[in-house]
């Protein structure tokens, strides 16, 4: 997921909207589910994510880099797996919010 994001970083708006995108539908699911804490990492990741993509859509003033993009990716690896072990979504929930990204032309 680091490298997925890495490489996403270089199309502007694409790494950072799917990043909005994603962790928006963790934090719902995770809502919805009675798990709070995730929930609220998950809405507060989304949130950055939509504060750097004000500046990162065409033409990009600003790129996430390794220093933002390998974290991100081991979020949205990490907050997917602690939610499948909460019982907060099944397996596949996590692969299919950030499946978009995986086949998206930059």
């Amino acid at each position: 997921m680091g490298n997925l994001y890495n490489f996403m970083d270089g199309s502007d708006g694409l790494a950072g909207g799917m990043a909005l995108i994603g962790f928006s539908a963790f934090a719902v699911a995770a809502a919805l589910a009675g798990e709070e804490g995730l929930a609220l990492v998950s809405a507060g990741v989304a949130a950055a994510a939509a504060g750097f993509l004000v500046f990162n859509f065409h033409p990009a003033r600003i790129f996430m880099g390794d220093a933002g993009s390998v974290p991100l990716g081991f979020l949205a690896g990490a907050l997917g797996l602690a939610g499948r072990e909460s019982g907060a979504w099944p397996l596949w929930f996590p692969l299919l919010v950030f499946a978009p990204s995986s086949w998206m032309p930059p």
